[in-house]
């Protein structure tokens, strides 16, 4: 067990770097950035280990790359959709931005009203369903 543990406190130190700016008080290491520790004391089956842990800039940081990771994501997702849904190129550039406004704006306005509210609609069970010659 403990040789396991010590695997798990030595894997914490792989890829991390010591930058110039970084500080040690009582031994363990600060971020020189945020000022909070890189480092942290746990006793394990009576030895001391020192193993690394993510400092506030560092969590932000890694935060800010998964929300842009989950951000390609879902705009892979929605391309994987629109490719499904849109045989025709030319469909994925109707928007209501590009809206002629001939049509009829009660219409129209409905399903920008059901697009703009779309989670609470899509939570409630509420579907919309277009008809029509064309």
């Amino acid at each position: 067990m403990l040789e396991v543990f010590g695997e798990i406190v030595a894997e914490t130190k792989k890829g991390r770097t010591v930058s110039p700016q970084d500080y040690f008080v009582d031994g363990l290491l600060y971020c020189g950035k945020c000022r909070t520790p890189r480092q942290t004391r746990v006793t394990a089956m009576g030895i001391v280990h020192e193993p690394y842990v993510p400092c506030v800039c560092e969590r932000a940081r890694e935060e800010q790359e998964k929300r842009e990771r989950d951000e390609i994501e879902r705009r892979l997702k929605i391309a994987e959709i629109r490719s499904k849904c849109f045989i025709d190129r030319k469909l994925t550039e109707w928007t209501f931005a590009n809206d002629n406004h001939k049509g009829d704006t009660a219409v129209i306005d409905s399903i920008y009203q059901y697009a703009l509210h779309f989670d609470r609609m899509s939570k409630d069970g509420k579907g919309l369903l277009l008809f029509g010659a064309q």
